[in-house]
């Protein structure tokens, strides 16, 4: 076999490999923030959450989120975003407005950034039930 067929055949091994690996990869965070479709937001009950501002954040690997959540009289009055580590998803961020409106978690994603609104849920969330 002559020197060019070689170094063709390992090129193309090579870039095999890559994209397997590049594959797997999106298959696995793909795969992680499908969960957070599934995510229990039923704990979080407002009657016992007292006047005051928490922090919550939430690690989904590519996405990363730190809240502020204010509450007073049992009810959510502003939810600020400390950081969002988000790729495409800035828009999810309008989600807050929603939350606040809604005084819930119950509201809906933010089209075309659906996985960081369902990631920024959950920090607000993690921000209202692991309260000291």
């Amino acid at each position: 076999m002559s020197k060019g067929k070689k170094i063709i055949i390992v090129v193309f091994a090579v870039i095999v490999v890559i994209v397997i690996g590049i594959s797997y990869m999106i298959n696995s965070i793909s795969s992680s923030l499908d969960a957070y479709k599934d995510y229990d937001l039923s704990g979080l009950d407002l009657s016992r959450v007292e006047d005051g501002t928490y922090t919550g954040s939430e690690d989904a690997k590519i996405i990363q989120v730190t809240v502020e959540v204010t509450v007073k009289d049992h009810v959510i009055t502003e939810v600020n975003i400390l950081s969002h580590q988000n790729g495409q998803g800035k828009p999810a961020e309008a989600i807050v407005d929603d939350i606040v409106a809604k005084n819930s978690l119950e509201v809906d994603a933010i089209s075309g950034a659906t996985h960081s609104s369902l990631v920024i849920k959950a920090a607000v969330y993690n921000a209202l039930t692991r309260q000291s």
